[in-house]
């Protein structure tokens, strides 16, 4: 593109469960821009359109709390939230998160945590879900 970034695109697939329909979807975020992140968290929030509970990972070049993140938790929440050991870059020593699973209200999260491996500059970033409905208001 005319600013120096590759050309960004998103993965996205219906599948079917023992426990339903799920969307998921994989991206890779801009890592020179944080302006090209938010435009496209924007454009990923208005993909998520329809009633099929939806999972959204990737390397979303984000730290926790930045716009880009901001956007997204319009209407995602992110598997990590309350694990602050969670951290996937880079994978010889992890100093951030960078790299999410992020899921629609009707995703519940049975486990987070991040692997070893020596496959990718990133840790891999591994969830157990299971879609038995929104989450109760205590468990928000």
């Amino acid at each position: 593109t005319a600013d120096g970034e590759e050309d960004r695109c998103v993965l996205s697939a219906e599948v079917v469960t023992p426990e339903g329909r799920l969307r998921v979807m994989s991206t890779h975020l801009s890592w020179l821009h944080e302006s090209l992140r938010v435009r496209g968290a924007q454009t990923l929030v208005g993909l998520l359109g329809g009633a099929l509970p939806t999972v959204l990972m990737g390397d979303l070049n984000a730290e926790p709390g930045s716009a880009p993140l901001a956007v997204l938790a319009a209407a995602l929440r992110d598997t990590a939230v309350g694990h602050p050991e969670i951290r996937t870059f880079p994978a010889h020593a992890p100093k951030v998160k960078i790299d999410y699973i992020l899921v629609s209200p009707d995703v519940r999260v049975l486990e987070i945590a991040v692997r070893p491996s020596l496959a990718s500059d990133h840790l891999p970033l591994v969830a157990t879900l299971t879609l038995a409905g929104p989450l109760p208001a205590s468990q928000k």
